[in-house]
């Protein structure tokens, strides 16, 4: 008789800072593999000290082993005072590194189910925010359908 394979259930673990340092290893990995590929103007560090000092959050979903995480905070505009949630970066397992059974695709629904659901209840706001490079918008756009509120413009002086 074939033997079915049952996945195991999808975790979505909110990371306080006195668990911090269990989860370290996983975020600080993927940290750094988004600091190898974009011009960040942050190190793993930064991200390390705002989520012990409780300034941001972090979400890792899993299942048996970690599968990604998203770090996000509440930003407010300086004008208006409205307020978004701000990805400060997501990751997760590289296409080489995952298996059949870690289904990262619906981890990743399911960690931004849970960012929305986070930005309505916890921060008030429907809009979500994340900052990435034009070629990156263009491609969030096509596959995501998701589209560009601002354009930043950088002026070397």
């Amino acid at each position: 008789m074939p033997s079915l394979l049952i996945p195991e259930p999808l975790q979505l673990i909110e990371v306080k800072p006195e668990t911090l340092h269990a989860h370290w290893p996983f975020i600080k990995t993927g940290l750094e593999d988004i600091c190898r590929r974009i011009a960040c103007d942050w190190i793993p560090n930064d991200v390390y000290s705002a989520l012990r000092m409780a300034a941001c959050n972090c979400v890792v979903v899993q299942r048996s082993r970690p599968l990604g995480f998203g770090v996000y905070y509440r930003e407010n505009r300086v004008f208006s005072g409205k307020c978004h949630l701000f990805v400060w970066a997501a990751w997760n397992l590289p296409p080489k590194e995952r298996t059949a059974a870690d289904n990262v695709p619906e981890g990743v629904a399911a960690g931004w189910r849970y960012l929305q659901v986070v930005a309505k209840t916890t921060f008030g706001t429907n809009v979500i925010r994340f900052i990435t490079t034009p070629r990156r918008a263009a491609a969030f756009r096509r596959k995501y359908g998701f589209l560009s509120a601002f354009t930043t413009v950088d002026v070397e002086v």
